[in-house]
């Protein structure tokens, strides 16, 4: 305005002013004016009093704490308590019991029975019904109503004319249209938004109380926002949730009957639909008990307790079981991770075996009948033995490779140090290898992307541990059976430490000495009676070398042989 020349003109004054343009700064007005610091016409100084108008009716057993103001015409019943700051406008009524306190009630505003008012404002007409309550800044414009045990959240405005269901509790403004309230219709609860399949959600984690809980959608872009609303609910009361993704109900109740989970919620892109541990709809009165859950949002805190960590992972995991659990070897278990070995005797009771805990590693010795289970810091190798001794890293590879075949894989991805034992397997399974060279990390994003089971098999000790011990079940064999039926391997693993930054250059300069040497993620050259080869260790200070022959002799010769070349070569000698 100056920029245009146009004229601006300032006034100073001693006078009271207020810009009282929120609600903070409305109320804070009336307190200035309950203080004497503004003096307005007709309303004499309080000075801390409680200020009757005439016609005013209270009751003798209603309280009044000054400094407030009670307006011409207004009924405060018996056991009602105003407090200091308080404003009651003329005609107002005030219920028994009801306690209003920072408050200002515009005419004809009403107030219920045993209903709290916390630094609220009710216009013209509003009505708090009996038990409800509003919080501190919000407001009910004129003739908006909340109904009985209503709850109107902090800051949130209700505007004129719109309306608070029995037993709801507003979160956000209401200013266009009236609430939908949710129902159940056809043992399914309506929902609006995204927003009410949380809350929805969590009413239904308290009233039914899973452990888990399955959730699927019907596949609709709305459904699968819905879907992560209510996985959000859910998680927040301390239930874990499994997915069940884009399905039909049928598909629903199967994976629940296969997973066993506690509960399932079947969501589309305008309901929920819950259904209990047996796959079925809920009665009326469990769907009425949610329902009043929903409207009142009155969620109890989730406590550590409750929140059963990787109740998913472990449902897929037990699942691997699918032999008789009576025919199955018991379990000697050990992890010096406590989250591991947590989810590992969770899997194991849910899939019905039985086990004991080991608490040293050097102890996991298991007695005649037992399988030995260690299971790494990371949960990703599993070591399985039994009274003979733990499988040699050879015969690992070779249960590994023997799980995938018996569950059908048909081309197994394997690193370029892999046992050739395995050739002999697929030769019996009609199956074939593909090699790779190269980073460790190629190699598993291959397997991720063509082979995912067999990727859980090489990374996951507890999904192999089940995966195998299922098989043997089924198929009679203990851990020495099997062995006898593998083929034998005799391999043997070494590391060499080398100067830091010279692995490539004695690398070269080894597959310069082999003539038949490959190279492509180390060296490898073989010999009539076995094979090498040679890489570098994710730490590039160390080399690994990794030896196979047709005997122990074989195989430790070649790998002293690789020793002493590379330790050479790493001297400059």
């Amino acid at each position: 305005m100056v920029r245009e020349g146009l004229p601006v003109y300032g006034y100073v004054t001693d006078d009271y002013w207020c810009d009282i343009g929120d609600v903070r700064a409305y109320l804070g007005a009336h307190v200035d004016a309950m203080e004497s610091r503004v003096k307005l016409e007709g309303v004499p100084a309080l000075s801390g009093r409680a200020l009757q108008l005439p016609g005013a009716e209270v009751d003798r057993a209603a309280v009044l704490e000054g400094p407030c103001l009670i307006g011409s015409g207004a009924r405060v019943r018996s056991g009602a308590y105003v407090g200091p700051y308080s404003v009651i406008g003329e005609g107002c009524v005030v219920g028994e019991g009801a306690s209003i306190k920072r408050s200002v009630l515009w005419p004809g505003a009403h107030v219920g029975a045993k209903a709290q008012v916390r630094g609220s404002v009710l216009a013209a007409g509003a009505m708090l019904g009996e038990g409800a309550q509003a919080y501190e800044e919000s407001v009910l414009g004129a003739g908006a109503e909340v109904a009985p045990r209503g709850v109107l959240l902090s800051g949130v405005k209700l505007w004129p004319g719109k309306r608070v269901e029995e037993g709801e509790r507003l979160e956000a403004n209401r200013v266009w249209g009236g609430a939908r309230q949710a129902r159940f219709t056809a043992g399914a609860l309506n929902l609006a938004d995204p927003a009410d399949a949380a809350r929805a959600a969590r009413a239904c984690a308290v009233a039914m109380k899973p452990r888990e809980a399955l959730l699927g959608h019907d596949g609709g872009a709305m459904a699968e926002a819905m879907w992560h609303a209510a996985a959000a609910g859910c998680m927040a009361q301390g239930v874990r949730v499994l997915n069940a993704a884009d399905c039909t109900l049928p598909l629903l109740r199967h994976a629940q009957r296969d997973l066993r989970c506690d509960a399932a919620l079947f969501l589309t892109g305008d309901s929920l639909t819950p259904l209990n541990a047996l796959g079925a709809r809920l009665i009326d009165r469990e769907q009425r008990a949610i329902a009043r859950l929903n409207a009142r949002q009155d969620y109890p805190p989730a406590t550590p307790e409750t929140l059963p960590p990787g109740a998913g992972y472990v449902a897929d995991a037990a699942g691997l079981f699918a032999a008789d659990p009576a025919q199955a070897a018991p379990v000697a278990l050990y992890s010096s991770n406590p989250r591991v070995l947590r989810l590992a005797k969770r899997t194991l009771q849910r899939s019905g075996l039985q086990y004991r805990l080991v608490t040293r590693e050097t102890e996991l010795i298991p007695a005649r009948e037992e399988i030995g289970l260690l299971l790494d810091q990371t949960g990703e190798r599993c070591v399985i033995s039994d009274e003979s001794g733990a499988l040699t890293d050879a015969q690992h590879q070779l249960l590994i490779a023997w799980t995938a075949l018996e569950n059908g894989e048909r081309t197994l991805l394997l690193r370029d140090n892999a046992t050739r034992g395995i050739n002999a397997l697929l030769d019996r399974y009609d199956a074939r290898a593909e090699y790779f060279a190269g980073e460790e990390a190629r190699w598993m994003n291959a397997l991720a992307e063509r082979a995912p089971f067999q990727f859980e098999l090489h990374f996951d000790g507890l999904i192999l541990a089940m995966a195998a011990l299922s098989l043997m079940t089924e198929q009679g064999l203990t851990l020495e059976d099997w062995r006898r039926d593998m083929p034998q391997v005799h391999r043997r693993s070494r590391v060499v430490a080398i100067p830091p930054r010279q692995g490539g250059r004695v690398l070269h300069a080894f597959a310069q000495g082999q003539p038949d040497a490959r190279l492509g993620g180390g060296v490898r050259f073989e010999r009539p009676e076995g094979w090498a080869w040679v890489g570098a260790e994710d730490d590039r200070g160390r080399l690994r070398i990794v030896t196979e022959g047709v005997s122990a002799e074989v195989a430790g010769e070649l790998c002293d042989f690789c020793e002493e070349s590379l330790k050479r070569l790493s001297d400059g000698t």
